[in-house]
């Protein structure tokens, strides 16, 4: 693959369980790279199938982006109360599932993760401020052993 441009135009798009299900009409766009979003369950055992489809397709992976169940866009107040790592009684599961996701992105060759963590309060005395700290600190840790970058959306 030639070297991207800087500032190249990309796309986010969703994962499949099977590349080909999605990867032509990405490709269809005419772009080079993109970000590569997970829903659902993770099954690590596609990475070796997504890192030879997107090969063949000549498509780079900048990051894998990470969504997680029970997040919902309705409105803010329910942005604020289910999304990223705010919900105390989600947050370890979330965690776990975001580490997933720096593993999957480290096989497909990706130098980057993203997620949303949600609306962290101003106040960092905050008892969820300090929690999510604490959980993206974990997981900018674990994403610099495969020397990726970790974006909060």
């Amino acid at each position: 693959m030639q070297e991207l441009r800087e500032r190249e135009i990309g796309v986010l798009f969703w994962a499949t369980p099977d590349p080909q299900e999605i990867l032509p009409t990405v490709t269809s766009f005419g772009v080079r790279c993109a970000q590569l979003g997970i829903r659902g369950d993770l099954d690590p055992g596609v990475a070796p199938a997504w890192k030879k489809a997107l090969a063949d397709a000549n498509l780079k992976i900048t990051a894998v982006c990470a969504a997680y169940d029970g997040e919902y866009y309705a409105d803010i107040p329910t942005v604020e109360r289910t999304v990223g790592f705010i919900p105390p009684d989600r947050r370890a599961e979330r965690e776990q599932r975001t580490l997933q996701v720096s593993d999957f992105a480290a096989e497909l060759g990706a130098k980057g993760i993203a997620t949303h963590i949600g609306f962290v309060p101003h106040e960092s005395s905050h008892p969820n401020y300090i929690a999510v700290r604490g959980l993206v600190r974990r997981i900018c840790d674990h994403a610099a052993k495969h020397n990726q970058t970790f974006a909060l959306e």
